[in-house]
């Protein structure tokens, strides 16, 4: 049975909390939470102060491109096959893998999701249009045009979740970045 540890009382009867605060890198502490709900509001406020769908670097996201290839094939039917022969536990694995290993590539949990938003609607967009913007190497490295790269990287992300990336590289020579 797990101990409970016992709530400490300042002298105006509100609870002192030392759990870390963290949104703070100097390691302060978060104080005087009252209840339950109080530390839901705060930490709601606190994700929503960052910018979730903010840009990522280009090299991190192929790095969690590579991640997600690994754990959860982003190939349309290298993903029906797994799915057909493994079971729903298996697929959580494969889920709780691969997000442990986004989360050692990028420790700030914030900065973990972002890179995770990027990384699913670019791997949906390339699940989608097949083999001809990416490349997967003998070794599992992943080759992805680099102006695709650039742009998935950038790009501002949709609040709407379910939808992806669209770029083709005539768009690139558009915008001047194809060289």
């Amino acid at each position: 049975m797990a101990k409970r540890r016992k709530l400490r009382r300042r002298k105006d009867g509100s609870i002192a909390d030392g759990r870390l605060d963290p949104q703070q890198a100097d390691g302060a502490y978060r104080v005087n939470i009252d209840s339950y709900e109080a530390l839901m509001i705060e930490q709601f406020a606190n994700a929503a102060r960052r910018d979730l769908r903010g840009p990522v670097d280009p090299d991190l996201l192929l790095k969690g491109l590579q991640f997600k290839q690994q754990f959860m094939p982003f190939e349309a039917a290298e993903w029906r096959a797994i799915e057909e022969r493994e079971s729903v536990r298996l697929l959580r694995q494969r889920d709780n893998r691969y997000s442990r290993a986004i989360s050692k590539l990028v420790p700030d949990s914030f900065a973990a999701f972002a890179l995770g938003e990027r990384v699913d609607a670019l791997a949906a967009f390339l699940g989608d249009e097949g083999a001809s913007y990416y490349r997967i190497e003998e070794d599992g490295t992943i080759w992805v045009h680099p102006d695709l790269l650039v742009f998935a990287a950038t790009t501002p992300l949709s609040e709407n979740l379910e939808e992806t990336l669209t770029w083709s590289p005539e768009q690139a020579r558009d915008d001047g970045s194809a060289g």
